[in-house]
């Protein structure tokens, strides 16, 4: 166990994070009618490529807003970045500036992947937006045993009213591009996981993260079969599953999570 502390450890200081800042379990939001978000339950995830997330700006933030002060400096920052993330080894010629844009976001759709999750389990746009109108559950997962079995970037999203080129100069590499959100999404408080892997990008990642999986939640409006076929699947491979079950609270807009004993 002790080499195990001191790789979390490692990971974790690599990624500029302090112990104990970091949330002991980071939540998933799914629809149980959706067939993958069920295959969860198996400790299977999907990693998403960047450009691919509901945010209509994911992937494409900084590079379609021509109202951005010194837009082309920027995107040669954005260059840049890139050459720094490969260490000034690439095989594509850049001709001119015109073709930053088209450059970077070509090459961020296929080469990044984002695997998000919450620090909240009783966000109610959450469970609206993501968990089929309270209608879907939530996972809890292990934040540590997640950091050793993904093995890639992790920190928390940082909100911001807009991308400029102090921010990006700053970056030591183009992984940290999806980390930065518009403030708009300052309420799902997200934690994400970064692949530079195109090998990794749309595709299921399923690595004995079962072990992971700490926590159930079901939503306010679950059916009591959807319900019972996870209570059931829990009985014979998540023995030790706390179960929780949401409920309005009586006396604030609020919902409460509590356990099913």
């Amino acid at each position: 166990m002790e080499g195990h502390s001191e790789e979390i450890k490692s990971m974790k200081k690599s990624n500029k994070l302090k112990l104990n800042k970091l949330p002991s379990i980071l939540y998933k939001y799914r629809d149980f009618n959706i067939e993958n978000h069920r295959l969860i339950l198996n400790g299977e995830i999907f990693i998403s490529g960047y450009s691919n997330l509901n945010d209509p700006f994911e992937g494409n933030l900084p590079f379609n807003q021509s109202s951005i002060k010194n837009h082309d400096k920027l995107c040669k920052e954005l260059y840049c970045l890139y050459l720094r993330s490969i260490n000034d080894k690439f095989d594509t010629e850049i001709n001119n500036e015109t073709n930053y844009i088209d450059f970077i976001k070509n090459y961020i759709s296929k080469n990044l992947g984002v695997f998000c999750l919450s620090t909240k389990n009783d966000n109610i746009l959450m469970w609206t937006h993501y968990a089929n109108n309270q209608k879907g559950f939530v996972i809890g997962f292990d934040t540590n045993i997640l950091i050793e079995k993904l093995g890639t970037t992790f920190d928390f999203v940082k909100y911001v009213n807009r991308i400029n080129n102090d921010e990006v100069s700053k970056m030591k590499t183009i992984t940290e591009i999806p980390f930065i959100k518009f403030k708009q999404w300052s309420y799902e408080t997200e934690f994400r996981f970064v692949y530079e892997d195109k090998n990794k990008v749309n595709k299921p990642f399923s690595k004995s993260l079962i072990k992971s999986i700490k926590q159930i939640i079901f939503g306010l409006n679950m059916s009591e079969i959807d319900k019972n076929f996870i209570k059931h699947y829990c009985i014979n491979n998540l023995p030790n599953i706390e179960l929780y079950q949401v409920h309005l609270n009586k006396d604030k807009i609020k919902l409460d999570i509590i356990e099913i004993k």
